[in-house]
């Protein structure tokens, strides 16, 4: 039987290959077969695995939220699309980065 493992790291993005910029970019270097998390990096192969970085915005505008991976990665639904209560096609959140910025509830 094969074996599979799926590592998610919520909260951060793949940036560019810039020390300054992208502070994760080292982060993993000596588990990973010397695989910097930059965007240039993905695909990556191994023996016997492949790393992928995937696009948490799910081609909806706005910023990501957790709840929006979460829910696709347990039921495989794209949620911001197909949810009512998000007829504005955004993530889903608390709240969302726009009512930060404008005071509404």
């Amino acid at each position: 039987m094969e074996k599979i493992i799926l590592i998610f790291i919520d909260g951060i993005g793949i940036g560019e290959k810039n020390s300054i910029r992208n502070p994760i970019l080292n982060l993993f270097t000596d588990i990973s077969l010397g695989l910097l998390l930059c965007e240039d990096s993905f695909p990556a192969f191994f023996p016997g695995g492949t790393a992928l970085a995937i696009d948490a915005c799910l081609a909806v505008p706005g910023i990501p939220q957790s709840v929006t991976g979460q829910i696709m990665q347990e039921r495989g639904v794209d949620i911001p699309v197909i949810s009512p209560q998000q007829a504005a096609d955004r993530h889903c959140g608390l709240r969302n980065a726009e009512d930060f910025q404008t005071g509404d509830p």
